[in-house]
């Protein structure tokens, strides 16, 4: 509409100019520069728009670092300071990376923008999950083998917070069972959420324990062999647990406070889901939207990013979209998978992930959903985004982050380098 409106104003000028012949020629040079600076001002609007890559972020939008073999980043998180804290992995050991908020390398975090550390664990260390307190401290969980769960506090500048736990870090250690999915959760009095392999515990934001909860500070998980995706409190007090086992089964599962297993949630405090689930959102309005991936088509084999959204006691919610749940293609591409997903301050949610066209042309994936399931054909075109890197480049979206000022923050993988990109959101 703004376009339409400049060119009209530009046609009435021109014919102004016309009738009055012997208007100054100074005066038509100025009202014709106005038309243009309203012309090119109106084109920019138009190219501006949600879902486009933000060119004031690190390289056109995007920014990169390979600070060693096999880097990538599985999770993300803003400090009060705007500047956006990664967490994965460099040759084998956890890593944290801080970007600031115009995209360049943090030089002041760390060595050089960049954390490593072993975490306590064996071999296999990965950070696969963020949190950022109050205080701009971070907490970083990690596992490896052989099944170990760690967190690590550290302070805004990098160095280890050795007032937490023990010299810095706490956790659960050679349960036998390695994970290599975890979800970290914040609770409003500042004690720790964390989920791996078949458990979940609480620790006091000291780092301690809290043998309150559960069974002596764990809550076991009801699926055979799950893996734990996601982790919200709502605001009662009450937890969420997405998870998915290699069985094929998805769950959400509901706890009372003190780790007991909410029994007015779903079926015995569990509802069925999405296998594998990725991600866990909750609404304005307090329901719950889980992602992850869903078939699209049967024959040939297709899926797309996976929504099923839930009510407060843990029922499929019918009125969302297509009988409680929405499968989303990306055309050109035979599968996508949606990682995270976040909630805007209006209720509409992202989803964010991968999408293959073909073996090694991966790709990042966005998608965004009014808060009534439906694509918001305002993002991007008709409600998806893609941003490919070459054929030799294969990428996804890991993790995903809004800031205040709604753009959209991902992280993830660009080949065998961290990659962070962020998106308009308006």
């Amino acid at each position: 509409m703004r376009e339409n409106i400049v060119i009209s104003r530009s046609a009435t000028i021109t014919a102004s100019l016309g009738q009055k012949k012997a208007e100054p020629t100074g005066q038509i040079a100025s009202r014709l520069a106005v038309g243009c600076l309203l012309l090119i001002a109106s084109s920019s609007l138009m190219l501006a728009q949600a879902g486009h890559l933000d060119k004031a972020f690190g390289d056109a939008g995007i920014f990169t670092v390979n600070p060693g073999l096999n880097s990538g980043a599985t999770s993300v998180a803003l400090q009060r300071t705007a500047k956006i804290v990664i967490g994965g992995q460099v040759n084998g050991v956890g890593a944290i990376l801080s970007v600031t908020s115009n995209g360049q390398l943090d030089t002041s975090f760390g060595s050089g923008g960049l954390v490593t550390n072993r975490f306590g664990i064996d071999a296999g260390v990965i950070v696969l999950a963020i949190a950022v307190q109050s205080d701009d401290k971070i907490l970083a969980l990690a596992t490896g083998f052989p099944g170990s769960l760690s967190i690590g506090r550290f302070n805004p500048d990098g160095s280890i917070d050795t007032t937490f736990g023990s010299q810095g870090f706490t956790g659960r250690f050679a349960s036998g069972q390695p994970s290599f999915a975890a979800a970290l959760a914040l609770q409003s009095d500042g004690d720790i959420l964390a989920g791996s392999g078949f458990l979940m515990s609480r620790f006091k934001s000291t780092g301690a324990l809290d043998t309150t909860f559960g069974n002596a500070g764990t809550a076991p998980l009801k699926l055979a062999s799950p893996d734990v995706n996601a982790i919200a409190v709502q605001p009662n007090g009450r937890i969420l647990v997405a998870s998915s086992d290699i069985g094929g089964e998805g769950a959400v599962t509901r706890y009372n406070s003190n780790g007991s297993p909410d029994t007015n949630f779903g079926i015995l405090g569990q509802s069925a889901s999405i296998s594998p689930t990725s991600a866990m959102d909750l609404q304005p309005d307090g329901r719950i939207v889980v992602v992850g991936s869903l078939p699209t088509t049967l024959s040939p084999a297709r899926s797309g990013f996976g929504l099923i959204r839930y009510n407060n006691n843990g029922s499929i919610d019918t009125t969302f979209v297509s009988h409680g749940g929405t499968a989303t293609s990306f055309p050109g591409n035979a599968t996508a998978a949606a990682l995270a997903s976040a909630i805007q301050a209006n209720g509409d949610l992202i989803a964010a992930g991968q999408a293959f066209s073909q073996l090694n042309q991966s790709k990042f994936a966005l998608a965004r959903y009014t808060s009534g399931g439906m694509l918001d054909s305002t993002f991007g075109t008709g409600g998806r985004v893609l941003t490919s890197f070459g054929s030799n480049n294969p990428a996804a979206i890991a993790a995903i982050v809004l800031q205040p000022d709604g753009k959209i923050v991902v992280a993830g993988a660009i080949g065998s380098s961290f990659g962070v990109a962020r998106y308009l959101a308006e």
